[in-house]
Parts: structure tokens; C-alpha cells; sequence
């Protein structure tokens, strides 16, 4: 009788604790996530946590760089922080960095969500009159190889202001790798995926992990 009753009390241990979860939890974005905000574009996200009781407080314990931007807003018993960026084409094209939110609240243990901010390679958004053949002018790229970047459009004049076009394919470079090499391979010049990716210096040299954007050169004038 006494082990029956030892398990009747465990049994009921386990059923209470399967029903208590944590009271401060995020909604979004997931752990690991990778936000993109490409170039020339107006991206916002949301990053979304609730209480049981009350609304938390969100921080980021390293203060967001520029572009990037945030505010804080409360929803009944969530908090919502909105990241947003317009990022320049500039050096900063191609770099992803790790942002950690942190949900506060009185008398609960703090929760954590960790994710990135990608500033994607070879990719950008269409600006007012512009149009595939004056952004490829640009670059000194022929209209052809950006159409060719963007499968989605049926026609290469199938862009609106604000839509986002690839300027050809971004690649991660290999160890060991350089600037001629990737020229090589992909039918290019330096000076062409120096023109499309503006976080390259002019040296020929770049590092393993990096993101190239290695437009070809082919039939571009």
C-alpha cells in the first residue's frame, strides 16, 4: 500500500510539472534565424515575447549598429521590438551579424532569443525609375545577365520600385580562394564583382567565409 501510494504521489508529480511552462516566452523570430535586409530596401521585422502577467521588457545587451534601427511597443501582455534598416549598397552588403534579445520581467528568470541580420550579397532593391537595364548600366553589367540573376520575372520589365533583384550569383569564398580564381570560374573580371560587391577592397585578396557577388562579365556592354 505504501508503494502504491509513493506512485499515485509521483504520478501526480509528473502531471503538474508537464503542465508548467515558462512564463516569459518568445513568439518570434525562431532561434537561429536569419533575417535578410537587402540593399536600398525598407525591411522591418518584429521580434515578439508575453508574460503570464505582464508585458516584458525587451533589451539587446550590444547595442544594435547602424543601419539598424529599433523600438519597443507593448501589446497587451506581449512586447513587440521592431528592427528595421534601409541599408546603403556599401561595405556592410554581405555581412550577417548575431543580435540576442533579452524578455525581463519582475520576479521571472530572464529568457534569451538569439538570431542574425543578413545584409545579402548581389541583391537590391528596385529604386523609382529605375528599371533592370539602368541598374545593370550601373554596374557595367548587361540587362540579359540580371534578367537572367531573376527567374521570377517573365519579362525584364517586370520590376516595381521597391522589389528586390539579385545582380547575379553571391558565392562563399573557400579557403585559399582569390579574386582571380573566382573570375576565372565564373566567367567574370575583378573589376566587374569588384563593382558588384562594395565590401571587397581593391586588393585581390579576400577570406574564407566571405560573400561575393560573382556577376559575369559575359556579353556584358
Amino acid at each position: 500500500m505504501q508503494m502504491r501510494g509513493l506512485l499515485a504521489v509521483i504520478a501526480a508529480a509528473v502531471v503538474v510539472l508537464e503542465g508548467v511552462s515558462a512564463s516569459l516566452q518568445f513568439e518570434s523570430p525562431m532561434e537561429g534565424a536569419v533575417v535578410q535586409f537587402a540593399a536600398k530596401c525598407a525591411t522591418q521585422m518584429e521580434v515578439k515575447a508575453c508574460g503570464d502577467s505582464a508585458a516584458p521588457s525587451l533589451t539587446t545587451p550590444t547595442a544594435l549598429a547602424a543601419p539598424f534601427s529599433s523600438q519597443s511597443d507593448t501589446d497587451g501582455l506581449c512586447t513587440v521590438l521592431s528592427i528595421s534598416a534601409s541599408p546603403a549598397f556599401d561595405e556592410k552588403v554581405g555581412s550577417e551579424t548575431e543580435v540576442c534579445v533579452v524578455a525581463t520581467a519582475a520576479g521571472e528568470e530572464d529568457v534569451q532569443r538569439c538570431f542574425s541580420l543578413s545584409i545579402p550579397a548581389c541583391r537590391l532593391c528596385v529604386e523609382e525609375g529605375e528599371s533592370l537595364s539602368t541598374i545593370a548600366a550601373d554596374f557595367g553589367l548587361s540587362w540579359l545577365q540580371v534578367w537572367a540573376a531573376n527567374p521570377k520575372l517573365k519579362t525584364p520589365n517586370d520590376v516595381q520600385p521597391g522589389q528586390e533583384v539579385a545582380l547575379g550569383p553571391a558565392y562563399v569564398v573557400k579557403e585559399g580562394e582569390n579574386l582571380y580564381d573566382l573570375a576565372s570560374r565564373f566567367r567574370a573580371d575583378v573589376d566587374t564583382i569588384l563593382r558588384v560587391s562594395p565590401n571587397l577592397s581593391s586588393s585581390s585578396q579576400v577570406e574564407a567565409g566571405q560573400r561575393v557577388c560573382v556577376a559575369s562579365s559575359y556579353c556584358s556592354g
